[in-house]
């Protein structure tokens, strides 16, 4: 396919959440900027808070696409008082300020999905998670154990911002492109 949607299975919501097409692009080396390789031609899609209420946090954007063998993710993010310490893989990111990638590389099974998490250190929480339930309830089970291999992330700060820029292996998701 030339083109994949994004998008999140909807357990019951009061609210919608968008849908993104992620465009395939040539072969490139990941890297800093989101004025150079393709990032510069992608279309930002801005965040909101993942409970869908409008609580108050920093604009965050989110920029993908693809090539043969890794989905590419870059994040922009506003931040004031940028909450960043952990700098090992596996490490609680999820305490401090992070984006996150939840990806059901089966889309038949929604309960089962691959959680990525990375700071403005570069540091990277990956993690296979299964829900007991469709709809999201129960508790999880959480395998911290699993690494995505082949998994590069690149990030970098400035004055009021950070930036993280991520190449997903398909390989490392246990799926084709």
């Amino acid at each position: 396919p030339r083109v994949l949607r994004v998008t999140r299975p909807a357990p019951p919501m009061s609210y919608t959440l968008p849908t993104l097409l992620c465009p395939r692009v040539a072969p490139f080396v990941p890297g800093i900027g989101l004025d150079r390789g393709p990032w510069r031609r992608l279309r930002a899609v801005a965040l909101t808070p993942s409970s869908g209420r409008n609580e108050p946090y920093e604009p965050a954007a989110l920029r993908l696409c693809w090539s043969p063998t890794h989905l590419h993710a870059a994040f922009r993010c506003a931040e004031k008082n940028l909450r960043c310490t952990h700098t090992r893989r596996d490490d609680p990111l999820y305490d401090e300020d992070v984006v996150e990638l939840f990806l059901a590389p089966d889309v038949r099974d929604p309960r089962r999905y691959v959680e990525l998490e990375f700071n403005a250190r570069g540091a990277i929480f990956d993690a296979r998670v299964v829900h007991p339930t469709a709809d999201g309830s129960g508790r999880p089970a959480v395998d911290k154990g699993w690494d995505c291999a082949g998994l590069e992330v690149a990030a970098r700060t400035g004055p009021g911002f950070w930036e993280v820029y991520a190449a997903i292996p398909f390989a490392g998701l246990g799926v084709a492109a």
